[in-house]
């Protein structure tokens, strides 16, 4: 399903935030800032000046995230750097602030902006701008030039379904198998971890929604299946699909088990057909 679709970044929050703690980064050297101007807290109309038109902000997102009617990424840029950064608002799905400064405290004591950091420097010493992007990994796969950001680069294509954010989400599997996704030109595995999963669609061949939940999480759907996957997929035991030796109790019975001869098909009647008898069965 492709309707709906300005749920808000705070509820989609609810489903994973327990599960962000498996990302640990390196440890990071001592932050610092850019020589021009001089070190000295910023203007934010300065910060603001250098994000523009990097496509870190994405304004129809934190317009419909948080429940905003900004006109232009002007006006959305100052409102992140004055207000919504100290909320712990996300400018796009991907970079997390709250999130980047709980992991790197040197930044959060410098007391930098989470955002602008990332920006000028973070990520040239691998920081991850949140648990969604693995910039390590994506400049890697995709030959990302060494003076281009990452999350930049991929943000400018994530609608194209040629990239994807972290090496398990298969995204030329998933727009193989989710036509109507494709056609529809959104982001592959945003449309993944806000809906897909509700509607057991798998991010690759590895992963299987429905086995996972079932297998795993007891048949509940309250949790995020496969960030429940990414935390925990290093422990013994633990597949994002059926293994060919697996021995749960479906597996083995359809394995072993097979009709009857006198096993007789279950064919119903039509809905219009009249019925001559109704028997009842106990068990």
């Amino acid at each position: 399903m492709l309707e709906g679709r300005t749920r808000g970044v705070d509820a989609f929050r609810e489903t994973w935030i327990e599960w962000v703690d498996w990302v640990e980064p390196e440890p990071q050297p001592e932050p610092s800032l850019p020589e021009d101007p001089p070190h000295q807290p910023l203007p934010k109309q300065w910060k603001a000046g250098r994000l523009a038109g990097t496509g870190l902000f994405d304004l129809a997102f934190y317009n419909s995230s948080y429940g905003l009617n900004l006109s232009s990424e002007q006006e959305g840029l100052d409102h992140y750097l004055h207000h919504g950064a100290a909320e712990g608002k996300r400018p796009n799905l991907y970079f997390d602030p709250a999130w980047y400064l709980e992991h790197y405290p040197d930044v959060r004591d410098a007391g930098i902006d989470a955002l602008f950091h990332y920006f000028v420097q973070g990520e040239s010493e691998g920081r991850r701008p949140g648990p969604l992007f693995d910039g390590l990994w994506y400049r890697d796969t995709y030959k990302v030039p060494a003076e281009e950001n990452a999350l930049v680069h991929f943000l400018a294509r994530r609608n194209s379904g040629i990239v994807s954010p972290i090496p398990d989400f298969d995204v030329e599997h998933y727009l193989r198998e989710n036509m109507d996704v494709k056609e529809a030109g959104v982001d592959p595995f945003e449309h993944y971890i806000l809906w897909g999963y509700r509607e057991e669609r798998n991010p690759s061949p590895a992963f299987s929604t429905r086995y996972y939940i079932s297998r795993y999480l007891k048949g509940v759907g309250n949790v995020h299946p496969f960030f429940h996957y990414l935390q925990h997929k290093h422990e013994r035991g633990v597949f994002g699909c059926p293994q060919a030796d697996d021995l749960a109790i479906p597996r083995a019975l359809k394995s072993y088990t097979k009709p009857a001869a006198e096993f007789e098909d279950f064919a119903p009647l039509l809905a219009c057909a009249p019925r001559k008898a109704k028997v009842l069965a106990y068990y």
